[in-house]
């Protein structure tokens, strides 16, 4: 009775806490064991790292993990293959198809990939080629540093282009090629015969013409490329423009030349042969399945006679494809059309019904690409280089031309 007395005391003087004996037996038993389980633990982790530290061992165990993320990543990167043609009339570029491709190859090395090298492939005539070299030289852009390596492949394809307009002349019933040769020069055609001058061991390319010009990395179409899962003759936009597409180098000189030569047989009336003419007869005749389409925002294609389409500003838009203007056998980036003009006064802008030029009336989504035709090289290089990780020296852009 008296230790209750002495407990009740107690609990009155610790404000209700009552402590008895057992309750201190308990508290003091507990507070060993917990020691024990405490210096077991530390024990355990600093066997397993080598630190007497929880929470270094703790960091060490978190480090790990992200560095396992890291080392999942391939040790050598694959490559993204682009190819593209030119062919120039003359040694002067009338047209302004060296300024279209100068513009696109603004636009490859600012967007160049950031997880895969990059290899871009010209298929060309001796005078694009020449010219390639001149700008080559006078931007210095060999001198380019780049996060992954950028390399590009000129292939000269004069010794070529009478057989190949003989090739094209016979597989479409003899149709007048010259007819298509004054809006469309024989370098519209050399996505059809790429793969007869490109690297054997190529299989899923990006084919772009001269004046497409990208507005996103090109890692997005990485898995497009993949030829175990993508073995269709071609990956083409809804609209099946041949502008930009992934041709699969196997797949397309089998069928698309097979189809060409049944359409012969059968007389076909070609009502046309320049090459997206071809590549849609060839398509309606195979299968659905056949044919790869692309997502939406890598099928986005700009002209004078589809303007509806520059109202597409509230989608997603991957890359920007300036299709020249009808019937003209001029680049998109051509002094005297409407993205010159703005540089030149002395040149007359092409006004629509509204007195409106296209650049005036479509100002949300044609102008945009004036970014890349304005940046100079310089910009183009610091922005290439600041992608590189710190500590790393990147690599210098490389040119080769084959046969050289």
């Amino acid at each position: 009775m008296r230790i209750r007395q002495k407990a009740s005391a107690s609990t009155r003087r610790s404000g209700g806490c009552a402590v008895t004996y057992q309750n201190l037996y308990f508290l003091v038993l507990g507070i060993i064991i917990g020691s024990v389980v405490t210096s077991m633990i530390h024990s355990s982790f600093s066997s397993n790292t080598g630190s007497t530290n929880m929470d270094a061992a703790l960091d060490s165990s978190i480090w790990k993990s992200s560095q396992q993320r890291v080392d999942e990543k391939p040790r050598s990167k694959d490559t993204i293959h682009v190819a593209v043609g030119i062919h120039l009339d003359g040694k002067k570029d009338q047209t302004g198809f060296m300024d279209e491709w100068e513009v696109q190859l603004k636009s490859l090395v600012i967007h160049a990939p950031t997880d895969y090298h990059l290899h871009v492939h010209v298929i060309v005539n001796q005078a694009a080629l020449e010219s390639i070299q001149e700008r080559f030289q006078k931007h210095s852009l060999t001198d380019i540093r780049s996060r992954n390596s950028i390399q590009m492949t000129c292939y000269p394809a004069d010794q070529y282009e009478a057989e190949w307009n003989e090739l094209i002349y016979n597989s479409t019933n003899k149709t007048p090629f010259e007819n298509a040769k004054r809006i469309y020069t024989i370098g519209a055609y050399y996505r059809l015969i790429a793969d007869r001058v490109l690297p054997k061991d190529l299989v899923n390319v990006i084919y772009m013409d001269t004046d497409v010009v990208l507005n996103s990395n090109l890692n997005a179409l990485y898995p497009y490329l993949n030829p175990k899962k993508h073995m269709e003759w071609i990956q083409i936009g809804s609209t099946y423009c041949s502008g930009f597409m992934i041709m699969n180098l196997k797949e397309f000189p089998r069928l698309f030349w097979s189809k060409m030569d049944e359409l012969a047989k059968q007389k076909t009336n070609f009502a046309g042969v320049h090459d997206q003419y071809l590549l849609r007869l060839v398509r309606e005749s195979l299968p659905p399945e056949f044919t790869g389409i692309l997502p939406k925002e890598w099928n986005v294609h700009y002209s004078d006679h589809h303007r509806d389409q520059t109202k597409i500003v509230d989608q997603e838009i991957a890359y920007w494809h300036f299709n020249g203007i009808r019937n003209q056998r001029r680049g998109f980036w051509h002094r005297d059309y409407d993205f010159m003009c703005r540089m030149d006064v002395s040149v007359e802008c092409v006004r629509d019904s509204t007195n409106e030029t296209i650049l005036e009336r479509f100002r949300q989504s044609w102008p945009v690409a004036e970014y890349y035709v304005r940046i100079p090289w310089l910009w183009v290089r610091y922005m290439s280089k600041s992608l590189i990780p710190s500590g790393e020296e990147g690599y210098l852009l490389a040119f080769d031309i084959v046969g050289n």
